[in-house]
């Protein structure tokens, strides 16, 4: 129970931002998933925050049902004729066995534990049904200098302030068990044009972030927004790779 309350208050912290600042994906992230799909009955969106993947599955869906264990993200999620928010974890979901089509995951496995949660995911799904695990990498900018400072921001961030179990999000989540008939994804790209506060408004969404103020009391972007003004023009082209593993039961 610990695990889900930690999530829960980590998140709750940022979730505003979280829906303003966190990158959306690409249309054919989303096209690529539903050339697998058998069936667009059911969707179930989990660790769904703020709605961000929820809310794209609507138009594909005729019921997408997203949960979170963060009542401030789901007070902050989108809303949609056809999304049904429910506060759960993603180790216990809440519908019945053979119930949903598709299953996804964004940005968030690396908070699950696992094993109880592609267990849930085998009981969830109907058969023939698909399991989608997405997440995306560092932002990228064209300027070397700007993406050295950036790189070392993360460095500074990754080693001291993000949880551990970030680390199975940067290594892609090669390093779990995906007990599933795995199909192979392509690479994705979102891209945006920025502004400095646009950039400091998604590094605030970061947990790591809200750890940093919380532990030593100031602002860890107010150096790194410093230092990247001179390379950094009123807008600036940024984007992030997205990845996913996809799978059939």
């Amino acid at each position: 129970m610990y695990l889900y309350e930690m999530n829960s208050q980590i998140f709750s912290k940022q979730s505003d931002l979280y829906a303003k600042y966190r990158p959306r994906y690409p249309d054919t992230l989303y096209e690529f998933l539903m050339r697998y799909v058998s069936d667009n009955m059911r969707a179930c969106d989990c660790g769904t925050g703020t709605g961000i993947f929820a809310e794209k599955l609507t138009e594909y869906f005729q019921r997408v049902y997203a949960i979170d264990v963060s009542v401030k993200q789901l007070s902050n999620a989108v809303e949609r004729n056809n999304i049904c928010y429910s506060l759960s974890p993603a180790e216990t979901i809440p519908f019945n066995d053979a119930f949903f089509d598709l299953v996804t995951v964004a940005q968030a496995l690396h908070w699950f534990d696992t094993e109880l949660f592609f267990k849930e995911v085998k009981r969830v799904l109907r058969p023939n049904g698909l399991i989608a695990v997405i997440w995306y990498g560092r932002v990228k900018v064209e300027d070397n200098e700007a993406r050295k400072q950036i790189d070392r921001f993360y460095e500074l961030m990754f080693s001291n302030f993000f949880a551990s179990n970030r680390k199975l999000l940067d290594h892609g989540y090669r390093d779990i068990d995906f007990p599933f008939n795995e199909i192979v994804c392509p690479e994705f790209k979102s891209v945006y044009t920025w502004s400095l506060d646009d950039l400091r408004g998604y590094f605030y969404s970061w947990s790591a972030v809200q750890r940093y103020i919380d532990n030593c009391h100031k602002d860890p972007t107010e150096e790194i927004i410093a230092s990247l003004a001179s390379f950094w023009q009123k807008k600036e082209k940024v984007s992030f790779p997205m990845y996913m593993r996809l799978g059939r039961l």
